[in-house]
């Protein structure tokens, strides 16, 4: 205790934050950024509005941090796909089809919340600088998963492994907005057919 105050946890504030967060994903990506007020996020995440504005300055900020959570699972999963060992197709089907949660009420939310971020980007320069920053992240991790892929011999050994990972970095919007749209699509199985399954060659050791 302090000064008679029970001290509050790390663990605690980590919870609360996580029950906001997920409260914010929930409303934002029902409403929209704009259409979604504090009060909506506090009546839905059941908490008192100073634990709310005690974790977070204000809409802008708790905005940005959805953004990044669904960044940083999207990232997660890069990286994970990084050190899995998988073909180039399964790396697209991964990629555009189980991105950004492999759980599908998760990964809805999170896909709404990318195709809003998107949108505000445009006149949000903030926000377009946040994700630009992110999205050189996201690529730089691409870049490493398909410059093994190319070293393993299963892409071409002049593969411009720069210009791959942002043509698929490009081709996530798209999915998700024909997913938005159509529901389920063939998105990704079709992009994955096109780059084959075959496995990958085996790197030769030294003649002799």
């Amino acid at each position: 205790m302090l000064g008679g105050v029970p001290r509050v946890s790390a663990a605690y504030h980590a919870a609360r934050r996580r029950q906001i967060l997920d409260a914010a994903r929930a409303r934002f990506a029902r409403d929209g950024f704009h259409a979604a007020s504090m009060d909506d996020i506090i009546a839905e995440a059941g908490v008192s509005p100073s634990t709310v504005y005690r974790q977070f300055e204000g809409k802008e900020a708790l905005v940005r941090a959805v953004v990044d959570d669904v960044l940083d699972e999207f990232s997660s999963l890069l990286r994970a796909t990084l050190s899995a060992g998988h073909s180039p197709a399964d790396v697209i089907a991964r990629v555009l089809d189980s991105a950004p949660s492999s759980n599908g009420a998760a990964r809805r939310q999170g896909r709404a919340i990318a195709i809003y971020a998107w949108a505000e980007a445009q006149r949000d320069a903030a926000l377009r600088r946040h994700l630009r920053g992110r999205y050189l992240e996201l690529i730089g991790v691409s870049e490493r998963l398909l410059a093994r892929l190319r070293d393993e011999g299963a892409l071409p050994a002049d593969a411009d492994v720069g210009g791959l990972a942002q043509a698929l970095a490009a081709l996530v919007p798209g999915s998700y907005i024909v997913g938005m749209l159509l529901g389920e699509t063939k998105v990704a199985a079709a992009v994955a057919s096109l780059v084959g399954r075959g496995r990958p060659r085996r790197r030769r050791g030294p003649a002799g």
